[in-house]
């Protein structure tokens, strides 16, 4: 056997007992449809709930979407026609936990000691935040088959604290290459959006607050630069006819070439005028 095939069979083997270590402390869920035999005619309204938000085993807060019925193995069967009085059972479980509850109001279920293998994209979550919709018609469901949990009021829709996962930019040749696209510096990049990345003179639209350096044409028809700073595209309000200062552009316009204005000043005289009269007096 090859060692190239040894090294890989082992890599395997090493993958596997990891993955084993790591689902021991979590326990799947079972999905119910309202097409299923055995609920079909059980299909009356059922408290409803939004996920949120959820926090992963290492810490990580996810976003996530779904709504549906819940419940967990400690109130009831988790699937079969007992399911429809399981989901009913949570959330009297939820009120005996937190206290009275109205639709809008947010728990955190915390699965204590374990956690849910996966869902929803993601695998080993330790805490669920759900929003409480109300009483709705039953469309689907999801149990989860551990027994162990428990809820708090919290104002969790947000995230939880600890980090957050989420796309972000993974171009190397980026200014925010590694960044999420939400730009939370405790966020880990798992995927890639190419939208989020920004590259050096990219204008982003957003200029409120960018101050930037002017260049004006003075009165000598020459290019100065201007001491003063303005807000991003407001070089113009520079302009000053008194001062003999006007066509102000952005410094990083390049320089300017400027025309020699006619005096706006009544006594002035032009130089090449004063060097005329100079000459005719000397022919004199």
């Amino acid at each position: 056997m090859k060692i190239s095939k040894v090294k890989n069979i082992i890599k395997e083997s090493i993958k596997q007992l990891m993955n084993e270590q790591e689902r021991g402390t979590c326990f799947d869920v079972t999905k119910t449809d309202k097409s299923d035999i055995q609920i079909k005619e059980q299909t009356n309204d059922k408290h409803k709930w939004e996920v949120c938000s959820m926090k992963l085993s290492n810490g990580v807060s996810v976003s996530a979407s779904w709504t549906g019925a819940f419940s967990f193995a400690a109130l009831g069967p988790t699937s079969g026609a007992g399911v429809m009085a399981t989901f009913d059972a949570f959330y009297n479980w939820v009120v005996g936990q937190v206290g009275p509850i109205n639709v809008g109001d947010t728990i955190e279920f915390d699965m204590v000691g374990s956690g849910m293998c996966g869902w929803l994209g993601h695998n080993n979550i330790n805490v669920i935040c759900f929003k409480y919709l109300g009483e709705l018609p039953f469309s689907n469901g999801t149990c989860w088959n551990g027994t162990t949990a428990t809820s708090i009021s919290s104002d969790c829709c947000s995230g939880f604290s600890g980090g957050t996962e989420d796309k972000g930019c993974m171009d190397p040749n980026a200014l925010n290459n590694g960044e999420c696209c939400s730009g939370d510096p405790n966020c880990t990049v798992i995927g890639s959006n190419q939208e989020c990345c920004r590259y050096d003179g990219d204008d982003d639209g957003d200029d409120d607050g960018d101050m930037e350096q002017c260049q004006c044409c003075n009165k000598n028809g020459g290019a100065q630069s201007m001491a003063q700073q303005v807000a991003f595209g407001e070089c113009a309000s520079l302009n000053d006819a008194a001062a003999g200062l006007y066509n102000c552009q952005p410094s990083s316009g390049g320089t300017l070439q400027c025309k020699k204005p006619l005096p706006t000043d009544p006594t002035a005289v032009d130089e090449s005028i004063i060097r005329m009269q100079k000459l005719a007096n000397i022919k004199k």
